[in-house]
């Protein structure tokens, strides 16, 4: 019985790499990324007040997540490209005590949200979700607690898959 457990220990220790070492490429971190923590598939931003995990194919950095080829054109923009530097996800915060209508408005310049927004449960938060049209369609998740506000915005279209994933990202927000 000894034997046993011994060699199903000794398995367990094998197949999990205790004690192994591999030489592994260093993989070089873009400039100005923030610091995350991968977590099976996902990686946590961490901001001043608030955390957030994300797909673990986003780029993430002050401004936002990015895809890969989002993310090249950023660094290294085209000459008149315009777009260049909005992110598949901006990640907003704001401090204070102004409500998150009112932050939206001002975002927008927006004298009401009316037809354009309602309020959804997403994780722990109720968020106000507001669709802008503009050059480009907004579509963002808002929250607050006591002074943080944050919101999670694309501009990639009104509906479809992004939306969804969106809502995820915005759901597994922690103050």
């Amino acid at each position: 019985m000894k034997k046993i457990l011994l060699t199903v220990v000794l398995s367990m220790l094998v197949m999990s790499g205790c004690g192994l070492s591999q030489d592994a490429e260093e993989v070089a971190e873009p400039e100005n990324a923030v610091d995350v923590e991968e977590v099976s598939g996902l990686e946590m931003f961490e901001g001043d007040y608030f955390s957030f995990t994300y797909p673990a194919e986003y780029i993430a950095d002050e401004d936002g997540l990015w895809t890969e080829d989002g993310y090249e054109r950023h660094i290294n923009p085209v000459e008149g490209a315009s777009l260049s530097h909005v992110p598949y996800v901006r990640v907003e915060q704001a401090m204070g005590d102004q409500t998150v209508d009112q932050y939206i408005m001002d975002t927008y310049t927006l004298g009401s949200l009316e037809g354009m927004s309602e309020k959804v449960q997403l994780g722990d938060y109720e968020f106000t979700k507001v669709v802008v049209p503009d050059m480009l369609t907004a579509t963002g998740y808002y929250t607050k607690k006591d002074d943080v506000l944050v919101g999670f915005v694309s501009y990639y279209g009104e509906a479809g898959d992004w939306e969804e994933e969106l809502e995820v990202i915005a759901a597994s927000l922690e103050f």
